[in-house]
């Protein structure tokens, strides 16, 4: 089955005859072979486990190729998938091979591992993995037994990665073999590398461009797009650098480095979020685009890589309170970052680094003191998840990039219309529901400090104190008084929630009112003591207790902090 729609053509064919017909190439930039062993045994399993349950074809999903500029087709997406086939029946060759059976062996060889080039009589690898792979890859796998290439030793992670899947293959041809007579093991194998060509299916779709392979990943799934979309991102620009592409692959490898010790698929997000400081709101699905428009030229592909690689240790400096961006700033400050991520909210980070890369270090911690202060009243009044608000801060990041604002005082006049205002804040605040247990504790320990006039060294020790629900949310015989509506309406709200000690706190369990009191009576937390001041608690005490808490809500979070 063929078709073509477009700039897209597809195809419904085996594995093994896809390799056969084609010549592939992994773009020299694109990411190494990284199945583990569990991998290829289940690749492997899967394959034999289908063959010889008799079934007619077995899928393997979609492989997604591009058109490159030589006759070799660019794999975009399904590299590890093929090169384990390949890995497979290379391994199958080298039975041949040593069964003395050259025939057997060469015609597996011809039609899956080399083709020759006609022009240069050249023997070209089928399969041609990057640059860190191949060369391991060809002379380790490919190459006949008894070639000097076998004798190649790994020498990247990647290459020990290939290493070890030829060897688990190798044990798993074995072990599938083992009880068999020497025709019986031969009329296995071919059977196995028929299944392979023609039953074992994908769906191979070959795109004229690169943007219409990144419309492919992002209707196949979501995280095969920022890996392939970064993939594509990298191809981009290490092919505008020219003659230069090592050189840009290592600015792209120092950044890649910086990222993965935050989170392995970061790359994307840290590349959107670096653009809306230059441009405002970004899309993700723009992004591939808004590189290509802007690396141009060599010399902008090599600009903006070398940008790349620098911004990235500034944002991942957002992520840790402990990096060395950090050195010579105040606690507080450092502070102010380890909430933003306990808070977890990720619209606001192209502002922060924007910040992070334009202003002076007292500007700095003059706008961490607001982003904090936002990011509470965003959460508890609405907005947090809007798309006017990630515009908002996409704007203003935007303006700082580009020293239209270059303070935080300024930061602060282009924000105030957005920001929720102290009457807002406080209404919202008087009704709020928190279920999420790490929010309510930040909450209720930066309340404390308010009422205790943010004298710190009063407060009691955070590690020692546990989140309870004083209306318990599962409330048995000594609740009974309480409504099932009242349970659902008021066990959230901020204002039945209470720190006390983690020892008593498993105590207190779902006791009865009167033999909590004793408990919030001796924390030594004052938003807890006065629980202990009520004869009873349900949904007035709650009522009230939130009116108090909201009263210092607004010093807690001021809008304007500086």
């Amino acid at each position: 089955m063929a078709g073509q729609g477009g700039d897209i053509e597809f195809q419904h064919l085996g594995i093994g005859l896809a390799i056969s017909r084609n010549r592939l190439e992994v773009p020299v930039n694109q990411r190494e072979y990284n199945w583990e062993r569990g991998h290829v045994e289940t690749f492997l399993q899967d394959v034999v486990g289908a063959m010889n349950a008799g079934k007619a074809t077995y899928f393997l999903g979609t492989v997604v190729l591009t058109h490159g500029k030589e006759e070799a087709l660019q794999v975009a997406d399904g590299q590890q998938r093929l090169a384990t086939t390949v890995i497979t029946l290379a391994a199958i060759r080298d039975y041949f091979a040593a069964q003395n059976e050259p025939i057997r062996a060469k015609v597996i060889e011809d039609e899956y591992l080399f083709t020759t080039d006609i022009r240069s009589t050249n023997t070209i690898a089928k399969l041609h993995l990057n640059v860190d792979d191949h060369e391991f890859f060809e002379g380790a796998v490919l190459r006949p037994p008894g070639h000097p290439g076998r004798k190649a030793r790994p020498k990247l992670n990647s290459n020990k990665l290939l290493q070890g899947a030829a060897d688990t293959t190798s044990e798993f041809i074995g072990k599938l073999i083992s009880t068999k007579t020497k025709e019986q093991a031969t009329d296995a194998l071919l059977e196995l590398v028929g299944f392979l060509r023609d039953r074992t299916k994908i769906v191979l779709l070959t795109a004229a461009i690169d943007e219409d392979a990144f419309v492919i990943f992002e209707t196949l799934n979501d995280r095969g797009l920022k890996a392939s979309q970064a993939d594509l991102i990298k191809n981009h620009l290490v092919r505008q650098a020219k003659k230069r592409d090592k050189e840009a692959q290592q600015h792209w490898a120092r950044m890649i480095g910086i990222l993965e010790q935050v989170d392995a698929d970061l790359v994307v997000s840290f590349l959107r979020h670096s653009y809306i400081g230059r441009r405002g709101p970004t899309k993700t699905d723009e992004l591939l685009s808004v590189v290509k428009s802007d690396a141009t030229t060599e010399a902008r592909a090599l600009a903006l890589l070398m940008d790349s690689a620098t911004q990235a240790s500034i944002y991942a400096a957002t992520f840790n309170q402990s990096h060395v961006f950090w050195n010579g700033f105040t606690i507080t400050t450092k502070a102010n970052v380890e909430t933003l991520n306990m808070l977890r909210v990720e619209q606001i980070r192209p502002l922060e680094l924007a910040v992070m890369l334009k202003f002076e270090r007292a500007e700095i911690e003059k706008c961490f003191r607001m982003f904090v202060s936002w990011t509470v009243r965003f959460l508890i009044a609405g907005g947090a998840a809007s798309g006017s608000l990630e515009k908002g801060y996409a704007d203003r990041a935007r303006d700082v990039g580009n020293g239209t604002i270059t303070n935080a005082k300024g930061l602060w006049q282009a924000m105030k219309a957005v920001v929720p205002y102290d009457a807002a804040f406080e209404a919202a605040f008087r009704i709020a529901r928190v279920t999420k247990g790490y929010l309510a504790t930040y909450y209720l320990n930066h309340l404390e400090e308010a009422v205790r006039g943010f004298d710190t060294d009063d407060v009691p020790n955070r590690k020692t104190l546990n989140l309870d629900h004083v209306m318990p949310e599962s409330p048995e015989q000594y609740w009974a008084h309480i409504s099932k509506d009242e349970v659902q309406a008021y066990t959230t709200r901020l204002g039945n929630l209470a720190l006390v000690n983690a020892e008593k706190n498993v105590k207190m369990a779902n006791l009865p009112f009167s033999k909590k009191r004793p408990h919030f009576k001796a924390t030594p937390i004052r938003l807890s003591q006065i629980i202990a001041d009520e004869s009873e608690w349900g949904a007035k005490q709650i009522i009230a207790r939130q009116d108090y808490m909201a009263g210092f809500a607004v010093r807690a979070w001021p809008a304007n902090p500086t």
